[in-house]
C-alpha cells in the first residue's frame, strides 16, 4: 500500500491539504483530490505546518 500511496503523491516533503472528513477522507495532493478510507488515513504519518501568508 505504501508504494501505491507514493504513486498518488503521498510522500515525504509533499504538502497535503485535508478537504473533508466524512465517510472517507478527501485530500488535495499534487493538484488532485483523492478520497481514502479513514482506516488508511490513520496509517499515514503527517506533520502539521503553520499557515504561511503569501505576500503579493
Amino acid at each position: 500500500m505504501a508504494g501505491r500511496l507514493r504513486e498518488m503523491g503521498f510522500c515525504e516533503e509533499q504538502r497535503i491539504k485535508l478537504l473533508a472528513r466524512h465517510a472517507s477522507i478527501i485530500c488535495q495532493v499534487c493538484n488532485s483530490r483523492l478520497g481514502i478510507s479513514e482506516q488508511l488515513a490513520k496509517s499515514i504519518l503527517v506533520e502539521t505546518i503553520p499557515n504561511q501568508r503569501r505576500i503579493a
